[in-house]
């Protein structure tokens, strides 16, 4: 070989080489968003018309190739934000919205570290605003101004639970980047412990003056429990109640209406009743009815029941009317835990349908985890009979969905859930409809 071939060869190299080093270190790949929709077609989940016209919509939401994953950021990002998105892939540990002048703000904990974040409604920024560590945080109940929380996790002891209230203490700091120096605001977290005697709580209607309150069931040491109105911190507590119930679900859909439901199982029935929040005085709404899961509207005029069906093999699913003393069957089955009413359309309710039950005893199944759904998004209106097939979740977000803690944002453009099978976070643009 030449010794002018041989410096041509290894220039060729050389080259090679570089261009190599270019492409897979030096290149930025560029970021592409699919924007392709796809007709959404009736699943056959049995939606039929005898409650009312019945609204399928004619396209999906984009649908989402990749999970949105949390980091720190500072400025909003460029990217549209997805119809239906995933906030958090890790699992989360309880939520609250609140909104701004411009936009919508949720708030959440990661379960795992306690660690709290914040996203917006108009862009995908993710902010960690907090990274005070508390593992293990199970649920967390908020005020209003998403500044306060108290939060379930399991105590020193590791014989139960217990129960802590914090606040958000503010800190900022400058952070330094390449491009720019920016103010980040910091947080951390700083509170004390609720009662050990604390068996169940609930937070205030968010509307009204008493959205800064809390509801909490003490054991009274007798085999039953006191029923407490206290601020968010536990001071200015005030007995409301006496029950000798313990096994319970509190709710506080509306200012002078504690709702009270024996915890549902289909091997026993249950009862809700109606607490005066200025007298103490018990009213019982409906009873004796197997596997009873219930969701009050706004203003407890209404109320959404789940319950099991004749052989204790699946759901039925019914709208009480305490004006009327009347029920009536929805035109589908589904778990009251998969509903939420909204806030500023008392009769609106938003649910999430499984497009198949499979036989099981409920709602035990489904608390053990023995049992999940594929769900699809639908709205009821319970005055107009009108039902409308919002989106199909498990089909649009090309995972399993099986939707619990719906929740709306205060002005309810959006509604966020927690997906049971992972714990992980999403929202829906409710103005996309």
């Amino acid at each position: 070989m030449s010794k002018k071939t041989f410096i041509l060869i290894v220039l060729i190299i050389l080259i090679a080489l570089g261009g190599g080093y270019y492409w897979f270190f030096v290149r930025v790949p560029s970021l592409s968003v699919n924007t392709n929709t796809t007709n959404n077609q009736n699943s056959g989940n049995g939606i039929f018309a005898p409650f009312g016209n019945i609204h399928q919509s004619s396209t999906t939401p984009t649908t989402i190739n990749s999970s949105t994953t949390i980091t720190t950021s500072t400025t909003p990002t460029a990217i549209t934000v997805p119809t239906l998105r995933e906030i958090s892939t890790m699992p989360v540990g309880g939520m609250m919205s609140s909104t701004t002048a411009s936009t919508t703000i949720l708030r959440w904990i990661d379960r795992g570290t306690g660690h709290v974040y914040q996203a917006y409604g108009d862009n995908t920024a993710i902010t960690e605003i907090s990274n005070t560590t508390i593992p293990m945080i199970y649920n967390s109940y908020w005020n209003t101004a998403a500044n306060s929380f108290i939060f379930t996790s399991l105590s020193d002891t590791n014989s139960g639970v217990a129960n802590f209230y914090t606040t958000l203490t503010l800190n900022s700091i400058s952070a330094s980047t390449s491009s720019s120096t920016a103010q980040v605001t910091q947080y951390s977290l700083a509170g004390s412990p609720l009662s050990p005697e604390t068996l169940t709580l609930t937070a205030s209607p968010s509307l009204g003056k008493t959205g800064n309150q809390v509801l909490t069931l003490l054991d009274d040491g007798n085999g039953g429990a006191a029923g407490y109105i206290s601020n968010f911190d536990g001071s200015k507590k005030t007995q409301i109640f006496d029950t000798p119930l313990q096994q319970v679900n509190v709710q506080w859909p509306a200012t002078s209406t504690i709702a009270i439901t024996t915890k549902g199982t289909a091997f026993g029935t249950g009862f809700l009743y109606y607490v005066n929040t200025k007298n103490g005085n018990f009213t019982k709404i409906i009873g004796n009815i197997d596997g009873l899961s219930t969701l009050v509207n706004s203003n407890a005029t209404e109320v959404l029941y789940s319950h099991s069906n004749n052989t204790n093999t699946g759901i039925v699913t019914s709208i009480y009317n305490t004006a009327t003393n009347q029920s009536q069957d929805l035109p589908f089955d589904t778990l009251a835990e998969k509903c939420v009413w909204s806030k500023l359309q008392n009769t609106v309710i938003y649910c999430a349908i499984p497009s198949n039950i499979p036989s099981a005893a409920y709602p035990d199944s489904w608390y053990q985890g023995t049992v999940s759904f594929n769900d699809t998004l639908w709205e009821i209106d319970t005055t107009t009979g009108d039902v409308h097939e919002l989106v199909d979740l498990t089909k649009t977000a090309g995972q399993p969905i099986d939707a619990e803690n719906l929740q709306l944002s205060p002005n309810e453009n959006l509604l966020y859930f927690i997906n049971k099978t992972n714990l992980s976070l999403w929202s829906f643009d409710l103005n996309a409809i």
